[in-house]
């Protein structure tokens, strides 16, 4: 390919995440924004005038698009299958938000797909391209912490995030849209995968409000390399919590500990709305564009594409997420430990 050619995407699924990677592919030099679709029509027509960029009615449409080299699918979690074995089939790359699907079957099906078309396949994981994260694996990978012999984390929220999410993923869809983000993490800095699970959950409080969703999911995990974790996912935070993600993770080795504290990135913002954490290293907005964590990891997408490069987050990777997620379900239904397919 071309060094110099920028990489012609499409952005499937243009709801709130998704216009923020037709932003992206709009404002980054390697990348020109062909055009976007959604399942709700008004909201591509939106995005795409906000966009100047085409619209396509249907994704078969946009995929139909010759010039079109790549796309993103960021459709609702539960909807990646079949746009992604449609873009298979019609030979485009593919940065897939995670979880890369909803089980291990699907998984395989899109990672088959993409090696039968030769195209690559990345997903969208986006904490490892966090520069803490990232410096995180380098200090264990460099032997800095002895031996890790356990994980803790935990992903919280306060309710308004369940509210926006609903049951999206079934009634534990705090696991796969939330606990995905720490079991891949995890599996990262392990240098290993999730072998075993036993969880227990509440329920109660989102239901009364009318949501089929689960309060609060603990997870128990053993990995294949014998490190052990503990995982806390829950969405009942009042809607006053001053921040829309509780993020802590620790890791500790048998020579040293480190703690990755994303509850407090250091804005602070006192009014008289109350008391809010504003930085935001995901997908922060700078000069009117979107740079941060996001940004990073588009870039890494389209450097890939155009060095022919291997991405750094495999279907492989998504698949170990999606399969410790499933596992952790059927814990919560048998109550009993699970292995993991």
């Amino acid at each position: 390919m071309d060094k110099n050619r920028n990489i012609n995407v499409g952005v499937i699924g243009v709801g709130w995440f998704g216009e923020f990677h037709a932003r992206l592919y709009k404002q980054l030099s390697s990348a020109n924004l062909v055009g976007v679709c959604d399942a709700d029509l008004s909201r591509a027509k939106e995005v795409a005038g906000k966009l100047d960029t085409q619209i396509f009615e249907t994704a078969e449409a946009l995929l139909a698009e010759k010039d079109i080299q790549a796309v993103s699918i960021c459709t609702s979690d539960q909807f990646h299958l079949e746009p992604a074995l449609a873009a298979c089939r019609a030979g485009k790359h593919l940065l897939i938000e995670k979880p890369l699907a909803l089980n291990v079957q699907e998984c395989d099906q899109i990672i088959a797909a993409s090696k039968e078309a030769g195209v690559k396949l990345m997903v969208a994981h986006i904490l490892r391209f966090n520069q803490r994260y990232a410096e995180a694996r380098e200090m264990i990978k460099s032997g800095q912490l002895g031996t890790v012999r356990h994980f803790y984390a935990r992903r919280n929220n306060p309710r308004r995030a369940a509210r926006r999410l609903g049951d999206r993923c079934g009634f534990h869809t705090i696991i796969y849209h939330n606990a995905v983000h720490d079991i891949d993490i995890m599996n990262w800095f392990a240098d290993s995968e999730v072998e075993e699970v036993y969880a227990i959950s509440q329920s109660g409080e989102l239901e009364s409000e009318g949501y089929s969703v689960s309060d609060t999911v603990l997870s128990l995990l053993k990995f294949k390399n014998g490190v052990g974790a503990l995982m806390e996912n829950c969405w009942i935070y009042p809607d006053a919590y001053p921040t829309l993600v509780d993020a802590v993770t620790e890791v500790t080795g048998t020579a040293g500990k480190i703690l990755l504290d994303f509850r407090n990135q250091g804005g602070i913002s006192y009014t008289e709305k109350g008391v809010s954490y504003f930085e935001n290293s995901y997908w922060p907005e700078i000069y009117g564009l979107v740079m941060g964590d996001l940004h990073q990891e588009i870039e890494y997408f389209l450097h890939a594409i155009i060095h022919d490069l291997d991405v750094p987050v495999t279907g492989m990777d998504g698949r170990r997420a999606v399969a410790a997620a499933e596992a952790i379900v059927a814990s919560l239904i048998s109550g009993k430990p699970v292995l993991v397919k």
